[in-house]
């Protein structure tokens, strides 16, 4: 059995959850906290002795690689390059919204996985309720231009994740009978998902050595941007 490892520190929560034959075998979440390094270690070897499984089996590494928080995705990539490092084994990167996406269920529509980005932003991506097929490209975007993008498609849309309660009102404003949105508890990324999307690809051989992960960040961190003011 492939056995794999998921992790995901980019947003509020943090999560781990081992997968193998398809199916999740153990999950772990924690959400409120931010404070991904000090509980990320904990659940590792929470989900290890959930599925009665040693470290030593794992073949696989999966991460949510972005977008979202830059200090969480750091701290994930970092504690998936080194356990992929440790273990000999390859590495796979998981977009956090299409995992958000895939959490919220099936939906007939189109469905909006939205992260806070701050300063007046979202990281968001419209993706089929069905195929979950990326109908928008993720990116980041100003909330009323993001509800544009999705007012276009022409269908019913569901949102969820951190940007759905904190621009509810412009969703609302440009979407009218069309905004709809997933059960507050679907707004945080499911490490099992992470797991299933990041072992679908082990397994069609989508694997990188852990050296190749990087972050997906869609815009500048604050310090790369106070670096290019003169």
């Amino acid at each position: 059995m492939a056995l794999l490892i998921a992790l995901d520190t980019s947003a509020g929560s943090t999560g781990a959850a081992l997968a193998g034959e398809g199916r999740v075998l153990a999950s772990s979440l924690t959400t409120g906290t931010g404070r991904h390094s000090e509980s990320l270690f904990r659940q590792i070897e929470a989900v290890l002795a959930g599925a009665k499984k040693d470290k030593r089996e794992i073949r696989a590494v999966a991460v949510t690689h972005g977008p979202g928080s830059f200090t969480g995705l750091r701290v994930g990539l970092a504690t998936a390059k080194g356990l992929a490092f440790g273990l000999s084994v390859k590495a796979i990167g998981v977009s956090s919204l299409r995992a958000l996406a895939l959490g919220a269920g099936e939906f007939d529509g189109v469905i909006a996985a939205v992260l806070d980005a701050r300063k007046q932003q979202v990281y968001g991506a419209l993706y089929d309720g069905k195929s979950f097929v990326e109908v928008s490209p993720e990116g980041a975007f100003d909330p009323g231009d993001f509800a544009k993008k999705a007012l276009e498609t022409g269908k019913k849309i569901l949102f969820t994740g951190s940007g759905t309660g904190a621009y509810r009102e412009t969703w609302r404003a440009v979407l009218g009978e069309n905004f709809a949105t997933a059960p507050e508890e679907k707004w945080n990324i499911d490490p099992g998902v992470v797991a299933l999307l990041g072992l679908a690809a082990f397994e069609a051989g989508r694997g990188v050595d852990p050296s190749e992960l990087r972050p997906v960040y869609h815009r500048l961190s604050e310090a790369e941007e106070k670096a290019r003011k003169p």
